[in-house]
């Protein structure tokens, strides 16, 4: 082989070392990148700080019977009406409901002493409830204290803790690169409300309490969920709506509402399929709230707006289980 050749066999040789160099080191960073994504998505979980700031100012907007996130619950008819559903298991107990004569005297026999022992009892029970009467009495007088409690105490406990909470967060919200005007913002909503509350004006109090939700939803973005944080947001312009009607200020609350429409305008074009029955519900329920604040109704406004909220607040527990823009 001559001098040439032997040059060509060593540049060739050179030339496929460095491709395979090549190819390893990317099949390595292929490798490297699911772990990466994966670590990312663990860290994109909403903080319980977060959580509790969001639960703060809701239990201040409850505290003064304001349009909170509430759940509601419907109980079953066996629960509300357990005579029907002792009536039902007995007739499917007894087929057709007819029994044979020896059968019926022998429950007519047990009823008689049932109801003997029944009366023996009753005696008893008299002697008991005389007794615990005093005790009942006592713990009637206690809860009818803690009904009329002054719900400020309670609010300037829940402000205190609010601020702690905040100082808490504020790192956490640094670390996901929160914008400056977010988190002076939130700052600043925040000592207004304490300021309002001081001053002990309800309505004024409830005002700002929904200025400050406001952020929220803004702090939610910050983090990957399994709700979008526009369920939060369509949250707020309907109390905010529902709050202006209350004051009269028409112009503000028509301003909510269009925003509130707009906002879930978008948010329902990315609902999946499984939950078409909950959109409709929810959607219908904007639908005449917006009629009865264009019609200014302040009383209907206050109902129309709290049935919205408690199906926003339904459409937001199931979001949370399921992915509301997973088709």
């Amino acid at each position: 082989m001559n001098q040439s050749s032997y040059r060509r066999l060593c540049l060739a040789l050179a030339l496929t070392v460095l491709t395979l160099c090549a190819c390893n080191g990317v099949s390595k960073q292929q490798k490297k990148q699911p772990q990466q994504l994966k670590g990312h998505d663990e860290e994109d979980k909403i903080p319980k700080q977060l959580e509790d700031i969001e639960a703060s100012i809701e239990n201040i907007i409850k505290k003064l019977k304001g349009p909170s996130s509430t759940e509601t619950g419907r109980k079953d008819t066996m629960e509300e009406n357990p005579g029907d559903a002792k009536d039902i298991n007995e007739r499917q107990q007894n087929g057709s409901g007819e029994q044979n004569p020896e059968e019926e005297q022998k429950e007519k026999a047990n009823d008689e002493q049932e109801d003997k022992e029944n009366e023996e009892d009753k005696e008893q029970d008299n002697q008991k409830e005389n007794q615990q009467s005093g005790v009942q009495e006592q713990d009637s007088f206690e809860k009818d204290i803690e009904e009329t409690k002054d719900p400020w105490l309670e609010i300037d406990k829940t402000i205190n803790k609010l601020h702690y909470q905040w100082n808490g967060y504020i790192p956490l919200a640094m670390d996901k690169n929160a914008n400056h005007n977010l988190i002076d913002g939130f700052g600043v909503a925040l000592n207004s409300l304490t300021n309002t509350i001081i001053s002990k004006n309800e309505t004024n109090t409830l005002l700002a309490a929904s200025y400050l939700y406001s952020f929220v939803p803004d702090l939610y973005a910050l983090y990957r969920t399994q709700s979008s944080p526009e369920i939060k947001r369509i949250k707020y312009y309907t109390r905010n709506a529902m709050l202006n009607a209350m004051t009269a200020n028409w112009v503000q609350a028509d301003t909510d509402v269009k925003s509130l429409e707009s906002t879930w305008e978008i948010y329902k074009n990315f609902i999946s399929e499984k939950k078409q029955e909950q959109l409709q519900q929810l959607d219908y329920s904007i639908l005449e709230f917006r009629k009865v604040v264009n019609e200014k109704n302040q009383p209907l406004c206050d109902i129309k707006g709290r049935v919205a909220m408690s199906n926003i607040q339904a459409f937001e527990e199931s979001s949370e289980e399921e992915d509301p823009t997973d088709e």
